[in-house]
């Protein structure tokens, strides 16, 4: 296993809440995952990607976002990775998970039932997340006055806070979504980008769309979904960290160190002793 990271980086070492012990429950029971070795590489891949994305102070007037890079073999469970990122978010005080699911329906539909069951799971009374599903196809209902609502709640400290309730928003890898979302964040009343809360962005298979196709023109422009994301990152909040999940991390690795977008830390996963 291969750990990078700037040599004086001083990282946060998150709390193991309720949360993420429901989560482990459901692993065990749900997934039928009860050996060791294999619970502990859950339990470490959380703990190293929360602890890249913890602030040290979360209300200073400095707007800090990073991006984390999370390598993983095919197959290997990186679905059940970002589950138990957020479950583990939950616990440290994160109030918003965006989901980037892939760019196909089929696969966003597969992704979003796995993530789902996660939740309905560590959460049956739906007393810490509120789940919004963005696509065409969703049964879902879409309810964008409800999540403004509770965005906006959420900004100026009222009940939503004391619920420490977490927005799960979960959609297509497609510009039209994540713009909506982007330019939902950014109106005037809501204004996310200057609120000091710490959020995060889950790309699975951040390779596939989300780079910028456009980077060997060397015109300055950017393709339409790498672009929306890059928007999405900056309009989340002052403390974001946009999470890359892939196997196949070459052509990120390859990013100009300042594209937003660069992985700033990156945590390679270990694989289970039953991994084939």
């Amino acid at each position: 296993m291969t750990e990078v990271y700037p040599a004086k980086s001083q990282f946060h070492e998150p709390i193991m809440g309720q949360t993420y012990d429901a989560f482990e429950e459901f692993v065990k029971n749900e997934r039928g995952i009860t050996d060791k070795n294999s619970l502990d590489i859950i339990r470490k891949n959380a703990l190293e990607i929360i602890k890249r994305c913890l602030f040290k102070d979360t209300y200073n007037n400095h707007k800090s976002q990073r991006t984390v890079l999370h390598i993983g073999e095919v197959q290997s469970g990186k679905t059940l990775a970002m589950c138990s990122v957020i479950a583990l978010a939950y616990d440290n005080n994160f109030f918003i998970s965006t989901i980037l699911t892939g760019t196909k329906n089929i696969l966003k539909a597969q992704n979003q039932d796995r993530i789902k069951e996660v939740l309905n799971a560590i959460d049956p009374g739906n007393k810490k997340f509120s789940y919004y599903s963005f696509d065409p196809n969703s049964s879902e209902p879409k309810d964008d006055e409800q999540l403004k609502d509770q965005v906006k709640s959420l900004i100026e400290r009222k009940k939503f806070i004391k619920k420490n309730k977490m927005i799960v928003l979960c959609m297509l890898k497609h510009e039209k979504y994540i713009n909506d979302i982007s330019e939902l964040f950014s109106e005037k009343e809501l204004n996310v980008s200057n609120f000091p809360i710490q959020t995060l962005i889950l790309d699975d298979e951040a390779d596939q769309a989300s780079l910028n196709t456009q980077a060997r023109k060397n015109n300055n422009k950017r393709s339409s979904t790498n672009l929306s994301i890059v928007n999405l990152k900056q309009n989340h909040s002052k403390f974001c960290t946009y999470i890359q999940v892939t196997a196949t991390a070459q052509a990120l690795l390859l990013t100009e160190k300042d594209d937003p977008l660069s992985p700033d830390y990156i945590w390679i996963s270990s694989s289970s002793k039953n991994y084939i």
